[in-house]
């Protein structure tokens, strides 16, 4: 994402902000809450960025896809500009910019989707690599999927409730644990004569 931020950022900030370094340091902090939204539990978000993993462009929405990020990225987005610059951004900024620099990585994404050039070649891909070689450091992006199921409610989790079935799901991929530990938690409240399950 860096190649981003250096311009996105910049123009997203209100101009009272928008520094190179006021860019640089935004930028530093919010690095991991995108990687992790990417990589980690419970949905990550790495097929949504690199969508020539699923080659069936005729069933992609461009305009849902824009949305569906927006909704995933712009919360966090919002939450790192409260963390940097604090009191120095009203709340009505935070969130405008939020939604910017959200829409802005969405169409930076799609631009350069199918092209084997994906956020600015910092996945390690070269424009026209097959996309099964993609990787992330030497470390291809295999999806791991966990599953529960314990007779009963399920309280809480930190994981996806599949209602109908009463599994609770997780989705990640190993990248996820190179910034930090990765905890999967489901609380239930259980009833007798059922069988647990795990997959």
């Amino acid at each position: 994402m860096q190649p981003l931020f250096k311009s996105s950022v910049k123009r997203a900030l209100p101009p009272s902000l928008a520094t190179g370094t006021n860019a640089l340091q935004f930028g530093r902090n919010l690095q991991p809450a995108l990687w992790s939204a990417l990589f980690s539990p419970p949905e990550p978000l790495l097929l949504e960025f690199y969508d020539n993993l699923v080659p069936i462009p005729a069933f992609s929405d461009p305009e849902e896809r824009t949305s569906l990020l927006t909704r995933r990225l712009g919360p966090l987005i919002e939450s790192t500009l409260k963390q940097t610059f604090g009191a120095r951004m009203t709340a009505g900024q935070r969130r405008q910019t939020a939604i910017k620099l959200a829409r802005e990585i969405t169409q930076e994404t799609s631009a350069s989707a199918g092209t084997g050039d994906k956020m600015g070649g910092s996945a390690g891909k070269s424009p026209g690599t097959d996309s099964a070689t993609e990787s992330f450091g030497g470390m291809y992006p295999v999806a791991i999927s966990l599953i529960v199921k314990i007779p009963g409610r399920v309280i809480s989790t930190n994981g996806m409730v599949d209602d109908l079935t009463g599994e609770v799901y997780w989705t990640l991929y190993p990248q996820a644990a190179l910034q930090q530990d990765v905890t999967l938690r489901a609380e239930f409240e259980t009833t007798a004569g059922g069988q647990a399950m795990l997959r």
